[in-house]
């Protein structure tokens, strides 16, 4: 049976990390957690002592923008320096601001280490005009540059994919694949990542917690242009049997405590791990 661990991504905003955390345990209580810590030196002590994490890697000597667009750099840093000492299979991004109401294992039930899972997952030209990444005129060029790199190195030339990273599941295999395929930190890593799965041979899967680009709509959901999932919609979904469980982003603290017993939440709509870690924590509460 593989195993899986949970990568955490986070810079600041303590009390949320701490709140998300706990309600991602009481899920998957027996996925380790990993952090990767992209803010300020001064802060990291203190916000570290508190999210109990299985280790932790303070991301030194990168500008904040690599630390924001190109995960693909700080995950192959991480494997390098972390991730080769640790006994794991499978990783799975948990950013800060990813809500999941739903464990890894019933999510990801069947990938293969020879299959990536991203959300988003889209033909490059279905977007490419209307995508930042790729229409912004310096991107453009950025965009072109990649182009011509990858096909006189690798004799490549598409077809492209891009996704969006949070909720990404990746394999231990596909990090060792490409530790050495150095590609330029040109665009983002919503490019990238899909670049290196098909250099590498690897199969990309849509796990649909994006499901539609550009949509309005969708935001309400999931998005990574910084529009704020509410309350009241994520309450609603997990009220439908088959509503959404992921949601991004979300930088509040989420008390699920308070959903369950004020009868906010339908019992049999939620995993029973997390019913019962409830449960014993409101009798801890208010019978100790």
């Amino acid at each position: 049976m593989s195993k899986t661990i949970a990568i955490f991504r986070y810079h600041k905003y303590v009390e949320v990390c701490a709140n998300h955390l706990d309600l991602f345990r009481k899920i998957n209580p027996d996925i380790e957690i990993h952090g990767i810590y992209g803010g300020e030196r001064k802060e990291y002590e203190e916000i570290k002592s508190q999210l109990h994490l299985d280790s932790d890697f303070f991301l030194e000597n990168l500008s904040d923008e690599t630390k924001w667009k190109s995960f693909d750099i700080v995950l192959k840093e991480w494997y390098r320096q972390i991730g080769k000492g640790l006994s794991f299979d499978r990783i799975f991004l948990l950013e800060w601001d990813l809500l999941i109401f739903k464990s890894i294992a019933e999510i990801f039930p069947n990938l293969s280490d020879r299959q990536l899972a991203f959300s988003g997952l889209v033909s490059l030209c279905k977007i490419e005009k209307k995508w930042y990444w790729t229409s912004n005129e310096s991107k453009k060029l950025e965009w072109e540059s990649l182009k011509s790199f990858i096909k006189d190195g690798y004799n490549f030339s598409g077809p492209y994919f891009a996704c969006v990273c949070p909720g990404m599941n990746i394999s231990r295999k596909f990090l060792e694949s490409i530790e050495f395929i150095d590609l330029p930190e040109y665009c983002n890593d919503e490019l990238r990542f899909t670049i290196y799965a098909d250099l590498a041979g690897f199969e990309l899967r849509n796990s649909r917690f994006f499901k539609k680009w550009f949509s309005k709509k969708e935001f309400k959901y999931f998005n990574c242009n910084g529009f704020d999932v509410h309350a009241k919609i994520i309450l609603k979904e997990l009220n439908k049997s088959k509503g959404r469980r992921v949601f991004h982003p979300y930088r509040k603290t989420y008390n699920i405590q308070n959903e369950l017993f004020n009868g906010h939440i339908r019992f049999n709509y939620f995993p029973f791990s997390l019913i019962l870690n409830t449960l014993g924590k409101w009798m801890r509460i208010h019978f100790s």
